[in-house]
């Protein structure tokens, strides 16, 4: 029985030998485009099927983009040109396509400098100065930390942290995508897995607003955060709003990351939501007992066991001068300041000890 499967499937693959891949797609019943136009997929293969093999598409990309304009595809030959578009650029963009893995559960993203800088969603990173762990298709790992984010937009940032030079893709110039235009979709849908690895939608773009685009990709969980592409492979938009249902799939522009470029590589958190929850004000935890020091600052007294103080190497007997651009010489200047900050926010102790001065960098924890 084993034996007559392999069979069959030699002979499958024998027949399709040849075969572009969307035909390919069409006669086995898996759908790779969504046409936008009443006839079936098997009718529409089998319209192809009488002439594939002579029908060649135009050498010149920009002459061949004459298919955004089409309503929709009218001939082989306009399949097999967006085909071959696709197929020109795609291999790159899954290069530089990751798989990101926090806490909360795992998203997608897409670099776009050899140094290793990455688009993503406010809601995948969930937050400013985040560390986690980002794969490639081939399981390959490297740590990041999050950038600045947008919650209003779902717009964010990540750096990937040494290494490099990593595979990156082309960001395009200007937003001159417009309903009807094809694009492709790039993700790990449902997470990541090294056998199936990343998974490519094509569609159309079928809405245009100021913040957002909207497709017919079948994204899912899994794809948010990565990359959608229009034939010439360059970057339009990340994945944001995300659903099997089209109505919903919606993308962050790039324009919009242009916008705040310089606040989101500043590692600024934008807005108040909805996509991503600004810790609160007051939640700032130091993890430290003083007492006034004679002359001027807080004497530390005791450091809390895993507190911000004790990992950062806040010391018994260390001289707190100020914290922030805050001189701090009793308690309540100390409590009243930290009441103002969050946790997670970053920020700069300058101590004292055995006369020399030290800047200590810090992330506030939390009670």
């Amino acid at each position: 029985m084993r034996k007559k499967l392999e069979d069959k499937r030699k002979k499958e693959n024998t027949l399709c030998e040849g075969i572009p891949v969307i035909i390919q797609f069409l006669v086995r019943g898996f759908p790779l485009l969504n046409l936008g136009c009443p006839h079936s997929f098997l009718t529409v293969a089998l319209l192809i099927s009488c002439s594939v093999w002579q029908v060649k598409a135009e050498p010149d990309s920009d002459r061949r983009l004459y298919v955004n304009e089409l309503k929709a595809p009218k001939s082989s030959k306009d399949l097999l040109t967006i085909q071959a578009l696709i197929l020109s650029s795609i291999q790159n963009s899954k290069l530089a396509t990751v798989n990101i893995e926090l806490e909360a559960g795992e998203g997608s993203g897409v670099i776009i400098s050899p140094e290793g800088l990455v688009m993503t969603a406010a809601h995948v990173t969930t937050g400013v100065g985040e560390e986690f762990k980002v794969r490639f298709e081939d399981g390959s790992e490297h740590q990041a930390v999050s950038l600045g984010l947008d919650s209003q937009t779902d717009a964010a940032l990540a750096q990937l942290k040494g290494g490099g030079p990593y595979p990156y893709v082309t960001v395009a110039a200007s937003d001159d995508l417009k309903v009807g235009h094809w694009v492709y979709a790039l993700g790990y849908s449902g997470g990541f897995d090294k056998e199936r690895g990343i998974v490519a939608r094509v569609g159309r773009i079928v809405r245009e607003a100021e913040v957002t685009i909207q497709s017919d990709c079948a994204v899912i969980g899994g794809d948010s955060g990565g990359p959608l592409f229009n034939l010439k492979g360059q970057l339009v938009g990340i994945h944001s709003r995300v659903s099997s249902s089209k109505e919903q799939n919606m993308h962050v522009p790039i324009h919009v990351y242009k916008e705040n470029w310089e606040r989101l590589l500043d590692s600024e958190f934008i807005g108040e939501g909805p996509f991503a929850k600004k810790p609160q004000p007051g939640t700032a935890f130091l993890g430290v007992r003083v007492k006034s020091a004679s002359g001027k600052g807080l004497q530390v007294l005791e450091t809390w066991e895993g507190s911000v103080a004790e990992k950062n190497k806040i010391l018994v007997n260390d001289i707190i001068i100020s914290v922030g651009d805050t001189e701090v010489n009793d308690q309540k200047q100390l409590s009243s300041y930290l009441a103002k900050k969050a946790e997670k926010e970053f920020d700069e102790v300058k101590v004292e000890r055995q006369g020399e001065t030290i800047i200590i960098k810090i992330r506030y924890g939390s009670k």
